[in-house]
């Protein structure tokens, strides 16, 4: 399956990655930017064609990618249209979660961090250090600093970067 993402990367195509099997209508859509033997990276563009962030998933737990069909042509065509952009993330050592983890610290973009399985709750905040261990200002729904959260780089299995649930918050602040 990496083979056939690398020529959606090289094609600069508008895919719909799938990687919850218990929500089968759930899915990231938008470019790939990158991939590698642990992560994925999405520049994700919303239903309506617009900018939503970076997007980095789990690449074993991908089941389905769908490409070409009409919605990946909708949105390609919708962000053309809107003149819509994402800047590329430099990756360093092919360790995508730390380079995006970098990027959200270099622009002061709010971070969605879920760790292990679906069932924990999500961290939400700016990101303090990065590395091994990361250090997270955690900040609840209503856009409030609700102290220093530290977690393992390795137990984190999705992240959103900049994307629109994590801009609904900032603006609260």
């Amino acid at each position: 399956m990496i083979e056939i993402i690398k020529e959606i990367i090289e094609k600069k195509e508008i895919a719909s990655i799938y990687t919850d099997v218990d929500e089968t209508d759930s899915f990231a859509a938008g470019f790939i930017q990158d991939i590698n033997d642990q992560n994925i990276l999405i520049a994700h563009v919303s239903q309506h064609g617009i900018y939503d962030g970076y997007i980095v998933l789990k690449t074993d737990a991908i089941y389905r990618i769908d490409r070409n069909g009409q919605y990946e042509q909708k949105l390609s065509k919708l962000y053309m249209q809107r003149k819509q952009s994402h800047e590329a993330i430099d990756i360093k050592n092919n360790d995508i979660v730390f380079s995006v983890l970098e990027h959200a610290i270099k622009t002061g973009a709010f971070v969605n961090i879920e760790l292990l399985d679906k069932e924990c709750s999500a961290i939400q905040g700016l990101i303090l250090k990065n590395g091994d261990t990361i250090v997270i200002e955690q900040y609840d729904d209503f856009g409030n600093s609700n102290g220093e959260t530290i977690l393992n780089k390795n137990d984190i299995i999705e992240i959103g970067c900049d994307t629109d649930d994590v801009i609904l918050m900032m603006r609260s602040l």
